[in-house]
């Protein structure tokens, strides 16, 4: 019996050390893995093995839930040293750089999605290094492999700032039409869903991303959907989580249910009014509920001209362009 103790207790005690050697707390910065690229977070909650990790991404701020196997290691703390590569047979003439050579606040060429572009290296950890640079929505930074940066010198073709970038012309990289017909009229889901498996199916995250969802989000904002945008709908993990879509397209879903508003629409009187809300008052043990007020407060006319008069229920007349 004693025996059978002391084994509990080791194990419990063996246990105890592991939990906390990969434990984090709210508040900790990490380096967590995002779609196979390690990425810096904060840990803003925690809810069982599930932790809320916050970051910044090409679009703003992101937060959503990992588990703690995704989190690879606390920010500032070394990578496991990578195995070291068998030697090419053959290396190209354009072998890349030095890698030791690389260090913080040093000035590179990133090769983002395909094109190289003007960044920063903020530090080094293992053989991953921290990039800063601008996309076209914003500063982004991410952990990168040496493979993906280069020395930004006089001898390099130079990088395309991201923000200079010319429009894209047609060919063999730009995405397939929404509607190879070229016709118009309010987007549905089988539309969406084609147009990613088309565009995307092969690699959710390959070179023409951009290029597509930037299409995909001027599309769904010209002509809007024909459908109610939710969390709920079989579009939700069928296509947007199947292909990473953020709020940059999840945004214009919601705001562009129906046909675009034409100026047309706001011309005429208009009724004005004030609402106010459902009230409750106490009189003892009696609670009375006063229902919402509805008050109206006159008509407004908008001109085509740009001109309006509102003309209140005291018979003021208040215009104006």
């Amino acid at each position: 019996m004693r025996r059978r103790s002391f084994i509990f207790s080791l194990l419990l005690s063996t246990l105890t050390t592991v939990c906390l050697a990969q434990g984090y707390a709210v508040g900790d910065r990490v380096i967590f893995d995002y779609h196979q690229v390690p990425t810096e977070g904060e840990i803003i909650r925690q809810e069982g093995n599930q932790y809320l990790i916050k970051w910044k991404g090409e679009w703003g701020d992101n937060q959503s839930y990992y588990e703690a196997a995704k989190i690879l290691r606390k920010a500032g703390q070394p990578a496991p040293a990578a195995p070291n590569p068998a030697p090419a047979p053959n290396p190209a003439p354009q072998a890349n750089h030095d890698a030791g050579a690389l260090g913080a606040g040093q000035k590179v060429l990133l090769n983002y999605h395909g094109d190289w572009v003007e960044a920063e290296i903020l530090r080094q950890e293992g053989g991953q290094y921290l990039v800063k640079h601008q996309t076209p929505f914003g500063p982004a930074q991410a952990y990168y492999g040496p493979e993906k940066i280069k020395p930004h010198g006089p001898a390099d073709p130079g990088a395309v700032p991201v923000a200079a970038r010319p429009n894209p012309q047609p060919g063999n990289d730009m995405p397939r039409p929404i509607n190879p017909g070229g016709g118009g009229g309010l987007m549905n889901e089988a539309e969406l869903k084609n147009y990613l498996d088309t565009n995307l199916g092969g690699n959710p995250w390959g070179p023409n991303r951009a290029r597509v969802l930037d299409e995909l989000r001027r599309q769904i904002m010209s002509r809007g959907v024909n459908w109610h945008y939710s969390t709920d709908s079989p579009l939700y993990q069928d296509t947007v989580a199947k292909y990473g879509l953020l709020s940059d397209i999840t945004r214009p879903l919601d705001d562009n249910f129906g046909s675009n508003p034409v100026r047309n629409a706001l011309f005429g009187s208009w009724r004005t009014e004030v609402n106010g809300p459902t009230t409750y008052s106490a009189d003892g043990a009696n609670v009375y509920r006063h229902g919402p007020i509805h008050s109206s407060t006159g008509s407004l006319t908008i001109d085509p001209g740009g001109s309006y008069h509102w003309t209140t229920t005291n018979g003021q007349v208040v215009k104006g362009t």
